[in-house]
């Protein structure tokens, strides 16, 4: 009777603790067959060519995740848009399975996700308005309290700004602006700089012609990887987009789409070469 009783105690106990437990987002992938991308519009790399109709989504990292869903035969699902500030909020969640929409890294994004490999680098370099030329060949007088640079609120922008130029002001917008919201602060007088690659500066450039120019005689600030946010509770979800990544990169499809799009962006070092 007494053993019973045990066994029915062990029972009870446990059926709550295995009812539980959370589904991970690759569990829920493998499960369902569907990776559910979370992604925000950032010209080159996600947006509509019509923006009244969700259905003309394109963009670099539209092509990738196409791409990434035949390597691994799962169907690509782009179920919520996110802003820079709240990621970690739907992924935590559990809203979708992945930021697809490339990034640079930062430490809140180390220190909250998991990462993937680099998908592609860029430079970056200082940007400020067509007519402002005091920096020209002198990136360090950029370093001065007296010149605003524009960030985005906690994000890779503002930890680029202090590292690079730690005696600058800053002149942030919300976690949550778009990509021209960005840019405009500089246009509008807000700031004095912008820390970008050539090929955001460019998509902004398409429809505000003359609105910067690149501070010249200068290296690269520093090149940056792009990756993508995986949840911290799904490190064979991270594997598994990692080795699908490693399979493109070594048969030259970064190469391809960056051709395909015109940009600056470096390819990842491939394994074989592409034909």
């Amino acid at each position: 009777m007494k053993q019973l009783l045990i066994v029915i105690l062990v029972c009870l106990f446990a059926i709550p603790v295995y009812a539980g437990e959370k589904e991970t987002s690759y569990e829920r992938v493998v499960r369902t067959g569907t990776i559910r991308c979370g992604y925000i519009g950032w010209k080159p790399y996600y947006y509509y060519n019509d923006v009244n109709d969700p259905s003309t989504r394109t963009g670099m990292n539209v092509d990738l995740m196409n791409e990434i869903g035949k390597v691994l035969g799962l169907k690509i699902e782009w179920t919520e848009e996110a802003g820079w500030g709240n990621i970690g909020e739907g992924l935590k969640a559990g809203r979708y399975d992945l930021i697809c929409t490339s990034m640079w890294p930062d430490p809140p994004k180390y220190q909250n996700f998991l990462l993937s490999r680099p998908l592609y680098y860029s430079a970056i370099y200082p940007w400020v308005r067509n007519d402002d030329k005091r920096f020209d060949g002198h990136a360090e007088k950029i370093n001065d309290p007296s010149v605003k640079i524009a960030v985005i609120d906690g994000g890779p922008s503002e930890s680029m700004a202090k590292q690079f130029f730690p005696e600058a002001s800053l002149a942030g917008v919300s976690p949550m602006a778009q990509s021209a919201e960005f840019y405009m602060m500089v246009t509008s007088g807000k700031a004095d700089v912008i820390n970008a690659d050539v090929d955001e500066i460019n998509a902004y450039l398409e429809n505000n012609k003359g609105a910067f120019r690149v501070v010249e005689g200068i290296d690269p600030l520093q090149y940056y990887p792009h990756v993508m946010a995986v949840p911290s509770d799904s490190p064979q979800l991270n594997i598994m987009i990692d080795n699908a990544l490693g399979f493109l990169i070594d048969n030259g499809f970064m190469d391809r789409i960056i051709d395909k799009y015109e940009l600056e962006l470096l390819a990842p070092q491939k394994g074989i070469s592409s034909k």
